[in-house]
């Protein structure tokens, strides 16, 4: 062992994730006021994970 001890080198990645949910002929079915509780529970999951969101709808 050197002067430098045994340290390995790091390699770092970030991956990021697009998921796009649709319907046939892009209908609607989820209730307007429905979509927002949906959204803070998929950022919940990512939350948990600790993962970052950006949400755009």
């Amino acid at each position: 062992m050197g002067a430098r001890g045994s340290a390995m080198p790091q390699s770092l990645a970030k991956i990021y994730a697009h998921l796009i949910f649709s319907t046939k002929s892009r209908e609607r079915v989820v209730p307007n006021d429905v979509r927002p509780d949906l959204h803070a529970y998929f950022g919940g999951i990512l939350n948990h994970l600790r993962s970052a969101r950006v949400l755009a709808v």
